[in-house]
């Protein structure tokens, strides 16, 4: 079963509060671990773990509003206005004249 029909399977068994509901909470229990990470109780599996099912209830969201290709536009406005951000940090740096 490919990924979209398992959106839709969850979305027809659970329904979209509950899915969002879900996303919330993942993101939620990401933080928690990104937090223990800084605090320096990080567990990478649980990091890891967690930035999956993140990422699953991301593109849940993605499904449920047909966001993809509008969510990839911001991404790719975004990363060039980091890149240019970064560029420009560059011509700052300090010289060894």
């Amino acid at each position: 079963m490919d990924k979209h029909s398992i959106y839709k399977k969850c979305l027809d068994r659970w329904g979209i509060d509950s899915q969002l509901l879900m996303a919330v909470e993942e993101m939620t229990e990401l933080q928690t671990e990104l937090l223990h990470c800084i605090r320096g109780r990080g567990d990478l599996k649980k990091v890891s773990e967690e930035i999956a099912d993140v990422m699953i209830t991301l593109e849940q969201v993605l499904y449920i509003y047909a966001l993809k290709s509008s969510v990839n536009k911001n991404i790719e406005i975004k990363m060039n206005r980091l890149e240019s951000i970064l560029i420009g940090e560059k011509d700052k740096e300090p010289t060894n004249d």
